[in-house]
């Protein structure tokens, strides 16, 4: 889903001038920006989700910290490994049967946000183990291509057999009638608040 930029200035309050100065300071991805037609012609939107939580991100963050150390917060320890197995099971929607299939000393924040779209969708639909585990092993490959921003994480189902897909955040999906029980996950936006829970 995407808000446009008109929107999302009255939405949170602040102003054309500091939504463009956080995207020149890298604040704000500049692949957010995306020009689309409308009815009075071209218009800015951006992805809904994400923007909103960055914002808020910011605004807490900005009397407290400079721009630049706002950046580094925003760039680091998504990739780095931060979480302890223990820490990991802190954590009230990780379910700890799907957690044992990927079981190590440590995780990044990113393998703990996909971790939880894991146990969620299991949740969800409640399926069995060894469903999750295959589902486990064919998307582990993805999480290098989800530490780019604006990325969602698609899980469905097609006979019984659990598959992933990686899209931009911002992209429509139309499936066919085989496909069920489909679920989107912002990994990144689910790693981010595990790192704010834990900073």
């Amino acid at each position: 889903m995407t808000i446009s930029k008109k929107e999302l200035l009255k939405l949170t309050g602040i102003s054309y001038g500091q939504l463009y100065r956080w995207k020149r300071e890298g604040l704000i991805p500049e692949e957010w920006f995306m020009k689309q037609s409308s009815f009075t012609g071209q218009e800015t939107f951006l992805p809904k989700d994400l923007v909103l939580e960055r914002i808020r991100f910011i605004l807490e963050k900005k009397d407290s910290c400079s721009l630049e150390e706002i950046r580094e917060l925003l760039a680091t320890t998504l990739d780095g490994k931060e979480i302890t197995w223990e820490r990991l099971l802190e954590l009230e929607k990780v379910d700890s049967e799907v957690a044992l299939l990927v079981k190590k000393e440590e995780y990044s924040y990113l393998e703990v946000g996909w971790i939880l779209a894991l146990s969620d969708y299991r949740k969800k639909y409640q399926l069995p183990i060894e469903q999750i585990c295959d589902l486990c092993h064919s998307t582990k490959g993805l999480l290098n291509q989800m530490g780019k921003e604006g990325k969602q994480f698609l899980i469905f189902q097609i006979e019984q057999k659990c598959y992933g897909i990686l899209c931009y955040e911002s992209s429509r999906i139309v499936a066919e009638e085989r496909i069920g029980q489909m679920e989107s996950y912002l990994v990144n936006q689910l790693a981010n608040q595990v790192k704010e829970k834990f900073l």
